[in-house]
């Protein structure tokens, strides 16, 4: 399935118009199903999807590594994925949490009611230099194709301190979190030593994919909210946002990046 299409469209520019082809992003569903149960549908883009699929069981505490995953299908549509784990409790579990409708995208996402067994270590990747995050930032963004094309995409990364490993794009800012977090998953990478790149808004889910993660630093482009800087703070993640050119701002975990 493409990632984007033309579609016939009609550009209006300061009182004239003209009809034109332009690229639109593709957005289409995708249902994951483990063990048997239904678990979620996403609407998505259609690139990485077993990468979604895995990186949303991680971001969701129902997998810590590959491990328990037995198998990983895509149907014939790639509209339906399917997963085989071993019988856990946490499995079980996620289904008896209390749910809440976020303002992102939609999406239910459990309430956090404390972080009990979620604070990260103090250690992360080596960085030379606080300079190295809007460098890396700007690496990301040039190699985000979908939105340069289209304007209908986020983007996501993971990288260690030195250089960008894994790039996805999606139509939604936590599928693309997920999928780069599938693909260190698949490659199996120690997610402690890694850095997450979205180009989304932090808000508190987002910020929970990283800690349920385990990854120590979380970098945006854009703004986070007021749940999620105390959500990154009880935890001890660094959380940083408005990381653009040569500029950021650091909202916790402030000596893992600059020192004590």
């Amino acid at each position: 399935m493409s990632k984007y299409e033309s579609q016939q469209v009609l550009k209006w520019n300061d009182g004239e118009v003209e009809s034109i082809e332009d690229e639109v992003v593709v957005e289409s569903s995708l249902s994951l199903t483990v063990n048997g149960r239904e678990v979620v549908t996403l609407l998505s883009s259609p690139a990485d999807r077993r990468e979604l699929a895995l990186g949303f069981l991680k971001t969701e505490g129902l997998i810590e590594s590959m491990g328990p995953v037995k198998r990983i299908e895509l149907g014939d549509s790639k509209k339906k994925a399917v997963v085989k784990l071993e019988e856990s409790t946490e499995f079980e579990q996620y289904f008896e949490r209390k749910r809440a409708l976020t303002s992102s995208c939609g999406r239910a996402t459990a309430v956090v009611e404390n972080l009990e067994g979620l604070e990260l270590d103090f250690s992360g990747p080596s960085i030379d230099s606080p300079g190295e995050l809007p460098s890396l930032m700007g690496d990301m963004q040039k190699r985000a194709e979908i939105f340069r094309l289209t304007g209908g995409s986020h983007t996501a990364a993971i990288a260690n301190g030195k250089e960008i490993i894994h790039v996805a794009e999606d139509i939604g800012r936590h599928n693309a979190v997920d999928k780069v977090i599938g693909k260190s998953l698949f490659s199996g990478e120690d997610l402690k030593e890694r850095i997450i790149f979205t180009s989304g808004r932090l808000s508190s889910e987002m910020t929970l994919k990283a800690i349920r993660s385990r990854v120590p630093i979380t970098v945006s482009r854009s703004a986070p909210t007021t749940l999620a800087v105390r959500i990154a703070r009880a935890a001890n993640l660094s959380l940083v946002g408005f990381t653009r050119g040569k500029r950021m701002n650091i909202y916790s975990g402030r000596d893992r990046l600059l020192g004590s």
